[in-house]
Parts: C-alpha cells; sequence; structure tokens
C-alpha cells in the first residue's frame, strides 16, 4: 500500500513538471509544426523513462527504510552550527539544517558574510533551501544526494534557482564521514553566473548515544558571487545528527 501511494505521489510530481514545461515550450513555439512533433515524441520517450526511474526511486526508498537499523543516517535529521575565516579581513558563518527520509530530502542554510575592510563593515546574507532532493546509496559507505531549491540574494534581493551536489564516505566504520558538496546558481534570463559554492570536509564522530550523534568538522570551502567576489576560508563547527 506504501509503495502504490508513494508511486503516484511522485507520478503527480515529475506530470506537473513536465506539463508545465511543455506548456511553456508550446507558447514559445506554438508555430513550428517540426517543433510540435519532436516534442511529442520526446514527451513520449521522457514519460516512459521517467515511469522507470520513479519506480527504481521507490524501490531504493524501501530498500533504505528497511536497512534504517544498520543505515541510522537515512531516516534523521542535522543541526550544524559552524564558522570560517580567510585569516584575514572575512568572517564567515552558516548554520545549516536538513533532514532526510529514505531517498527524499530536505535542506536549508544561512549564509552569513561579514568583511571589515573592503565593505566597511558591511554584511550580506543569502538564504539557501533544497525542496526537492534525493539520495542514494550505491554502497552502505558512499552516500550520494542532489537536488534543487532556491537561492536568495541579499545583495541583489533577487530570489534564483540552486542545484546541489553532494558526495559522503563513511570511513573507519563511519567514525569519519568525508564530504565534498558543490551548490550552483545561474539566472538564464540573462546568461550570468550568480554564485558557485565549493565545499570539502572531514567530519569526526566524538558522541553516539541515545539516538544522537556529534561531530567535529573541519574543512575549507570556495565561494564566488557574480564572477568578480571571491572567498577561500577555513571552516570549523559542530554537526549534530539525530535518529
Amino acid at each position: 500500500m506504501k509503495k502504490i501511494f508513494f508511486f503516484l505521489i511522485l507520478i503527480i510530481i515529475f506530470n506537473k513538471i513536465y506539463s508545465q514545461k511543455d506548456f511553456d515550450n508550446y507558447k514559445n513555439n506554438k508555430d513550428s509544426l517540426e517543433f510540435s512533433c519532436t516534442e511529442n515524441c520526446m514527451s513520449g520517450c521522457l514519460s516512459g523513462f521517467s515511469l522507470g526511474l520513479i519506480e527504481k526511486l521507490l524501490n531504493h526508498h524501501i530498500e533504505l527504510i528497511d536497512k534504517r537499523d544498520s543505515l541510522t543516517f537515512v531516516t534523521s535529521a542535522d543541526f550544524n552550527i559552524n564558522f570560517a575565516s580567510n585569516l584575514k579581513n572575512k568572517f564567515i558563518t552558516n548554520p545549516s539544517f536538513s533532514a532526510r527520509w529514505g531517498v527524499f530530502t530536505f535542506y536549508t542554510r544561512l549564509n552569513y558574510i561579514s568583511d571589515f575592510k573592503e565593505f566597511k563593515d558591511a554584511n550580506f546574507l543569502n538564504i539557501e533551501a533544497m525542496i526537492l532532493g534525493f539520495s542514494f546509496i550505491p554502497r552502505e559507505n558512499i552516500n550520494f544526494c542532489m537536488g534543487t531549491g532556491f537561492f536568495y540574494d541579499q545583495i541583489s534581493e533577487q530570489m534564483y534557482n540552486e542545484n546541489f551536489l553532494n558526495l559522503s564516505s563513511f570511513l573507519s566504520k563511519k567514525k569519519i564521514i568525508f564530504n565534498i558538496e558543490i551548490k550552483y546558481v545561474y539566472d538564464f534570463s540573462v546568461q550570468e553566473e550568480i554564485f558557485i559554492d565549493f565545499y570539502s570536509a572531514l567530519n569526526y564522530k566524538f558522541y553516539d548515544k541515545n539516538q544522537k550523534k556529534i561531530y567535529f568538522t573541519i574543512g575549507g570551502f570556495y565561494q564566488n558571487f557574480y564572477k568578480n567576489f571571491d572567498i577561500f576560508a577555513i571552516k570549523t563547527g559542530i554537526n549534530f545528527n539525530f535518529y
């Protein structure tokens, strides 16, 4: 029963996405018969592909839920507190919260930047959220997550689409987690790169009791805004995992 329910939900989501895409393309190309024929063929192929992908995704979800006793992070929530600096004039903190249930993942982060020299104590705040995210575990010591959401930029006071990629590797009997994460924002209306974030870190688990794990985190990241504002920084913090 659960499988049928989630299957229907995913079909509705994908159908809504493709329906809106088809409608937008039709408005932009309604005078082109050749485009219409090609689009119909592609829609048919994509529909079949989408159903197969949904079924594989659903099977993987059920598989992960069945393994949640050994893979506790597949049904868990994380809260991260951290601080970073380029050791010159920039102070950054980007606390984050994420929640996961099987293959479904939600993530949100505040990215607060203070540059005491160049901007005379000016502060900048970005808000990010991964609304539609999917996580996959091809092996028990590897987790891959991808998703899309929004990025609010305080500088331009605009909201953009942001895409996420994350790769986590569990080492030393899951006592250490190695993370690589990429976030990318591009404004297609003006063909301009808005934001890119590359982050890599090691997380060391020093507490694991009462359905709670605590990790010490150390790493570094690179951020770029509008191709003219670069930040290289060292980052450290604490991550709380509740399962």
